[in-house]
């Protein structure tokens, strides 16, 4: 019988074929786990990873963005509640009525502007609409009732207008005193959309929405993509809770359903000095878009990784079972004709070339397989470099992101070496700037000091009250900084009605030109004080010029007795 009969006999042919068949079936399962399962479990935990960071990038995105974008908001009111306050105390100070024509050509932003006396009444409104508004009563506002209360200027909460175009509005608003008497307000009414459209526009570029509510909870303003309206009462909401400002903002928490298309954000809020609050939304909908995309595409790849193996399996599983066939087909006709003894041993070879023919296709499928791994090495490589690449890329966005924030707590730490009320150094500032110049409480540049005091200011305090000595406070700080040399000469607020002036490099003459420029400065404010005897507020300066190595507290001490000196002489003069 021949090996060609062999192969077509049925005998023979059937547990072949059922080998073959279980062979090919066991190898396809194996290729499917080796490939897929890895690539999933890789890919599942790629993609929990990459969501996380971008989820914890979104957050600390989403506090920056609101810290900025309240601070810009407060720098927005806070400049138009200045120039307000600057009107009624100018007014005041010279009896005369404010300019509104002027504040609002230099704040475009006031829809109109008004004065009111003490009782409410409109004195004047600008610009002028259709009726007399003269005689009407802004009793009721709370831009009237509070500064008339605390006498401080005061940012109201969020109100329609009673013009004819019922104008959604927020009032900015300061009190004029006359010799210590409450005589009215100045007011300027601001449309919201004139600080909020822009903002919430580029907010909505970057895909978060921007909510503005005000001390009561009624909602100022609120961008398009949130279901809330102006005027809603929102005190009650989980996203203005009480919580504790970590740096300002709260904490980002992720709300349900807070859009208006029902979709969920995470929100972070801030509160302004006014008392509003700030609230920004970043919606999660993008997040899980990315995820979805990035989900699909992993099983595109596993799928067609998949399908690739199983071709390859089924190419070399039919490469093997040739092969097998082969070597089984060699075998059976070297077992059929090596059954007789006859055998002659020149025989032998020919009846094993099949054999060797066999094991050497065997080596030429190593070679191959051995040039898949080196070209599957050359890919994960690739594919390492790639996600080196990506790391730096991400450490790359933390330092920049660590930058902005130190730049943060930079400015945050010049604000808390700054006094509130007259934006000169603190205690705790002065406190910094002696450090920085000085060792063992030596200083380490030569300098000068000047040691400012207003004259009889207790007395004015008794006779004006304290929120006219807070304002006359203010002007002074002003006047004494306007007059320092540049941005190295600093000014401090070291006591109640005390300010000391350090100029590094400066000798006794620059430190005496400096105090009369300061004097001289607060001379022309003209700010009435009955209780002097010139019947205006003035200061006493005393200076010190000192070199590198004396002692700071020492310096200090001269310049004091130098500042009383000039108290002892007479008031409203520099002595050193």
């Amino acid at each position: 019988m021949t090996a060609s009969s062999d192969r077509t006999d049925p005998v023979h042919c059937t547990p072949l074929s059922a080998a073959r068949t279980r062979l090919r079936s066991r190898f396809t399962r194996l290729i499917v786990g080796a490939v897929a399962l890895p690539a999933v479990l890789l890919g599942a935990l790629q993609l929990a990873t990459e969501h996380r960071s971008e989820r914890e990038h979104l957050r600390a995105q989403l506090r920056v963005t609101t810290r900025l974008a309240a601070t810009s908001t407060d720098q927005f009111i806070n400049a138009h509640a200045a120039g307000v306050a600057l009107l009624a105390d100018t007014a005041a100070a010279h009896r005369e009525t404010p300019d509104l024509a002027r504040l609002r050509a230099r704040y475009p932003a006031f829809l109109t502007a008004l004065t009111a006396d003490a009782d409410g009444m409109i004195v004047e409104l600008q610009p002028p609409v259709r009726g007399d508004h003269r005689g009407q009563s802004v009793a009721d506002r709370d831009y009237f009732r509070v500064p008339a209360v605390t006498g401080q200027p005061y940012v109201s909460n969020a109100f329609i207008g009673r013009a004819d175009d019922k104008d959604p509005l927020v009032g900015v608003s300061a009190p004029m005193h006359v010799d210590g008497r409450f005589v009215g307000i100045v007011e300027g009414s601001i449309r919201i959309d004139r600080f909020t459209t822009l903002r919430s526009a580029v907010l909505r570029e970057r895909g978060q929405e921007m909510l503005i509510v005000d001390r009561d909870g009624k909602v100022i303003h609120a961008s398009e993509g949130l279901p809330f309206r102006f005027l809603q009462p929102l005190a009650d909401a989980a996203f203005l809770a009480d919580a504790e400002l970590d740096d300002g903002v709260g904490p980002t928490r992720l709300h349900k359903s807070v859009l208006r298309n029902g979709g969920d954000a995470w929100a972070a809020m801030t509160q302004l000095r006014s008392g509003w609050r700030v609230v920004l939304f970043a919606p999660t909908q993008p997040l899980v878009a990315d995820l979805q995309r990035r989900a699909i595409t992993l099983a595109a790849l596993v799928l067609f990784a998949v399908l690739g193996a199983l071709l390859v399996a089924r190419w070399q599983l039919g490469r093997l079972a040739r092969a097998t066939g082969a070597v089984l087909d060699a075998m059976r006709a070297l077992a059929t004709d090596g059954r007789a003894a006859r055998w002659q041993p020149d025989d032998i070879p020919r009846e094993l070339r099949p054999v060797a023919d066999a094991i050497g296709e065997l080596v030429l499928r190593f070679n191959a397989t051995s040039a898949q791994l080196r070209e599957a090495l050359t890919r994960q490589s690739a594919l390492a470099d790639s996600l080196r690449r990506t790391v730096e890329s991400h450490e790359r966005d933390i330092a920049e992101r660590t930058a902005r924030l130190q730049a943060a707590n930079t400015e945050l730490e010049r604000l808390s070496q700054t006094d509130a009320l007259t934006g000169a150094l603190n205690v705790r500032g002065f406190h910094a700037w002696v450090e920085n110049h000085t060792r063992d409480g030596a200083l380490t540049v030569s300098a000068a000091v000047i040691m400012l005091d207003l004259d009889h200011f207790k007395a004015y305090n008794d006779a004006y009250g304290h929120p006219a000595g807070d304002r006359v406070l203010r002007r002074v700080a002003a006047a004494a900084q306007a007059a320092l040399r540049d941005s190295a000469d600093r000014l401090a607020r070291t006591g109640g009605e005390e300010f000391a002036v350090v100029l590094p490099g400066a000798d006794l003459g620059t430190a005496r030109a400096v105090a009369e420029r300061m004097r001289e400065a607060v001379q022309a404010l003209s700010i009435p004080h009955e209780v002097a005897a010139t019947g205006r507020l003035t200061i006493s300066l005393g200076i010190v010029a000192a070199e590198a190595g004396e002692l700071l507290d020492s310096v200090l001490q001269h310049a004091d007795d130098a500042l009383y000196r000039a108290k002892r002489g007479g008031r409203d003069r520099v002595t050193g």
